[in-house]
């Protein structure tokens, strides 16, 4: 039997440019706080696990994007804003 052929991941599939681009541009949209979910569906994304893997958690590690609420980081409450 042939092995299954996965669909590629969104972020791998995008150039480090388009990365350096969408984090632009969910840093200019998150001047506000925002929730995972309201910056998911503003670029087009359909899986809020993965979103959140490629996307939230890293830009969250580097201190690019601060938690509203960082000592729940799971909460369903959590906002997402711009680091100044």
């Amino acid at each position: 039997m042939p092995k299954e052929i996965k669909a590629p991941d969104k972020a791998l599939d995008k150039a480090p440019d388009d990365l350096e681009d969408l984090t632009d541009k969910i840093l200019l949209f998150c001047k506000e706080p925002k929730s995972a979910i309201q910056i998911m569906t503003k670029f087009n994304y359909k899986n809020i696990k993965r979103f959140r893997r490629d996307y939230i958690k890293p830009l969250v590690e580097k201190g690019i994007l601060k938690m509203t609420i960082p000592d729940k980081p799971t909460s369903k409450y959590q906002k997402y804003i711009a680091n100044k």
